[in-house]
């Protein structure tokens, strides 16, 4: 493949676009259009063909891949304009939701009045105890669509073993209805969506995925149909949040729940393995969040649930951990002391210095009064900003409260920014089991550069990778993803129990996985993989005793003698969960993945020229060190050169970013043309 390589990542202040063609590169970054992502999406890649001289639809005839990743499915949560749900659970559920703890999190995304009993039941063995009644179902479906439902969600207890009940509920409702009276509800069942134990969090994952479904189903179907009218031939390739994509036909809604953030964690997933990196904390700080993942071993962890306005799902996803702490965050003044977010100005009407109509200050402000940001190059000079907006608003709302200067406001907003991004890295390598100074620091995003020494140095961390392109980092991780389809299924086979005999029904194992297979090849030649192109891989979920389920990648797709169970327990315990540890290996969920490798972007690899940065050097401009203005270097990045060496306390723009480098860090460029930062 030759063509074009397309990624953009929709964000929630920008939307982001990474392009390669024939080894060249550019980059392109548009504000969000939260009404409509479809529109930034478009601005995006026209600004993309533009970059490379072309029109948008030759950009587009050229085409090998469209990657897009999307905040649709948060931006739904976060504004709450979901599909108005209507949920049908087993009789004597309606309150609890199937747990007796329930704190009604749930009614976020689905009203009490809307949730309806079925008088059924299966038993924890899968055998139907009592059928369902049509009667009862079609009532309850006439009562949901007469109050308005516009989609229903069938989550029966115990459907995971046996879902016979749910299926005959769907069916019950599509005969009694026809489609033109149900018009555009769709009835899902809880067993499409997860196959895993535990009926309140199957219940939680079915109905949030419902409520994103409407809206994501709308963006992304527009998306694909922009691109076809300007001549791309292909399926768009949705980016999921399990570090893979897939056409929008197969794609659910939690796919794309935090794929953004995925983009970042794959690509620090190669960085890591191009340098050689261990241990790698990568934090990528946007407009309106920052994101923290952690590359142990070369290899970025999943989580399998994960908890969406305080409601626990069932989702496997790439681990990313997410706060409220961005450019665009509000600061504030509570009882004495500076708050920096979660609240933030977002694109529009943006920080005070946007000249857009902001009133509050954010971080983005304060980074100007502190000469970190230039108020002329700022996206590459095409938005002039304002400081006298941030200074009066930073005056009112902040140093006026606390009596002091601007100055020392804009240091203390900075700070504030810096040392909640500081706590939420240290959460997050603690649950990985890695110590700070163990890991090299990747900065990323629009204003990862900005923080980034100060948050290393915070945490005791001395080298800090910065990549050229770092401003769009999480686009560029989409260029390398492939494409994927991912299927479970419950399993609840012991390989080997505490008295150390091992499986005997091998047929058991292998049918799980053969019904596996089968359904990933037809879904990936819907895709149009062609089967001898798919390579899979085979993810096993085992019973950790107290310590919850432990995920390893089995050795063997079949099993076909005892060897072949001895080495995946043998994987198991070797692996950092498992230990040494004597008992039984139970897996409870299969996992398959099936994926097909796609053109990826390949970083450059330069000889190393001169050390000095002096063509680079732009000018010097007034900067806040240590509570004092100084005059400082400042540098153009994209004219820095492999091999050049900026010393501290110096600043480095980029068209998109700011490396903010004080006293006593150097930056080399090294021959991928990133920037290496290393305290003396």
């Amino acid at each position: 493949m030759a063509g074009y390589n397309i990624n953009v990542d929709v964000g929630g202040t920008f939307t982001d676009g990474f392009f390669v063609y024939k080894g060249e590169t550019r980059k392109a970054k548009v504000e969000a259009t939260p009404h409509d992502q479809t529109v930034s999406f478009i601005a995006c890649l026209q600004e993309g063909a533009r970059r490379f001289g072309v029109h948008i639809r030759e950009m587009m005839h050229q085409a090998d891949v469209v990657r897009y990743s999307t905040t649709a499915g948060t931006n739904t949560i976060i504004q709450r304009y979901g599909s108005k749900i209507g949920l049908l659970v087993t009789k004597g559920f309606e309150c609890s939701l199937y747990d007796s703890k329930n704190e009604g999190k749930l009614y976020t995304f689905v009203s009490p009045e809307m949730v309806v009993g079925i008088d059924e039941q299966t038993n924890a063995l899968g055998t139907v105890v009592r059928d369902v009644n049509a009667d009862g179902v079609i009532a309850a479906a006439e009562y949901l669509l007469d109050n308005g439902a516009k989609v229903v969600v069938v989550s029966f207890q115990n459907s995971e073993f046996n879902n016979s009940n749910e299926r005959k509920a769907r069916s019950i409702m599509y005969d009694e209805y026809p489609r033109y009276y149900l018009g555009g509800v769709n009835v899902l069942l809880a067993s499409d969506i997860t196959p895993r134990m535990g009926a309140y969090e199957r219940t939680n994952t079915a109905v949030i995925n419902s409520y994103l479904h409407t809206d994501l189903v709308r963006y992304l179907y527009k998306g694909d149909e922009e691109l076809t009218k300007r001549g791309f031939i292909m399926p768009m390739s949705v980016v999921h949040n399990t570090g893979g994509m897939a056409t929008v036909a197969k794609t659910i809604a939690l796919n794309t729940y935090d794929s953004g953030p995925t983009g970042g964690a794959v690509a620090a997933g190669h960085l890591a393995k191009l340098y050689g990196i261990k241990n790698l904390l990568a934090i990528d700080i946007g407009g309106t969040s920052t994101d923290i993942s952690v590359i142990s071993n070369g290899a970025y962890s999943y989580s399998k649930t994960t908890e969406i306005e305080g409601c626990p799902i069932h989702l496997h996803k790439v681990d990313v951990h997410g706060l409220g702490a961005g450019g665009g965050s509000i600061a504030r003044v509570v009882d004495g002391q500076v708050q920096v977010g979660p609240a933030s100005a977002g694109a529009l009407p943006g920080p005070a210095c946007f000249n857009l109509g902001g009133e509050e200050p954010t971080t983005c402000d304060a980074a100007l009064v502190l000469g970190y940001v230039s108020a002329d190059s700022f996206e590459g000079g095409r938005r002039k900003l304002v400081k006298a907006n941030s200074v009066k608003v930073i005056k009112e709302k902040v140093a006026d409260p606390l009596k002091i200067s601007v100055d020392e406001a804009a240091s203390k907003i900075y700070e504030v920014l810096c040392d909640n991004v500081v706590r939420a890295a240290k959460e997050k390598l603690e649950i990985e089991g890695v110590s700070p100074t163990e890991c090299v620091l990747l900065a990323f995003g629009g204003q990862g550069p900005v923080h980034c020494c100060k948050v290393a140095d915070k945490l005791g961390i001395s080298k800090v990778l910065v990549p050229k392109d770092s401003d769009v980092l999480s686009a560029l991780g989409c260029s390398i993803m492939d494409t994927t389809y991912i299927t479970e299924c419950l399993a609840r086979l012991v390989l080997q129990d505490k008295a150390g005999n091992l499986l005997s029904d091998y047929e058991a194992f292998n049918g799980l996985v053969s019904q596996l297979r089968r359904k990933a090849s037809s879904n990936m030649a819907a895709m149009g993989v062609q089967a001898r192109d798919i390579e899979h891989t085979l993810e096993l979920d085992i019973e950790d005793g107290a310590k919850g389920v432990h995920t390893v990648v089995s050795p063997v797709l079949d099993i076909r003698s005892e060897k072949d169970i001895k080495a995946i327990c043998t994987a198991y315990r070797k692996s950092k969960s498992g230990g040494a540890r004597p008992g039984a290996v139970e897996v409870v969920i299969m996992r398959l993945n099936a994926s097909t490798p796609m053109p990826h972007y390949q970083w450059p690899a330069l000889k190393p020229g001169g050390k000095s940065p002096e063509k680079a050097l732009k000018g010097k401009r007034n900067v806040v060190w240590q509570k004092r203005s100084v005059q400082t270097n400042a540098y153009q990045l994209e004219q820095l050169q492999c091999g050049n060496v900026v010393e501290g306390p110096a600043i480095i723009d980029a068209e998109y970013t700011t490396v903010v480098l004080p006293t006593g860090w150097k930056y080399t460029v090294d021959a991928h043309l990133n920037g290496v930062i290393e305290k003396g």
